[in-house]
């Protein structure tokens, strides 16, 4: 009988470990067409014809305000190192 606990055991355990992976799978197809891009392409900003960085940024955040975020905790890293 405690054999009998222990097969069902295992193979249960086999089958939680197996069916994330064959989830993972079927995840892992083209996202669908309707979705934008993540993260952005640098081509999408325009601005090429910008001279300074602070002009580069400026467009940039207001195009997508992440930017503002991800510009201060890099900064903040920056200046905590």
């Amino acid at each position: 009988m405690e054999r009998r606990w222990l097969t069902i055991a295992i193979v249960v355990l086999c089958g939680l470990t197996l069916v994330p992976l064959w989830a993972g799978h079927s995840l892992a197809a083209d996202p669908p067409a309707d979705t934008e891009a993540f993260p952005r392409g640098l081509e999408s900003y325009d601005d090429a014809d910008d001279s300074s960085i602070t002009a580069i940024l400026k467009n940039r955040i207001q195009k997508e305000p992440f930017n503002l975020v991800a510009t201060l905790i890099f900064i903040l890293a920056i200046v905590h190192t």
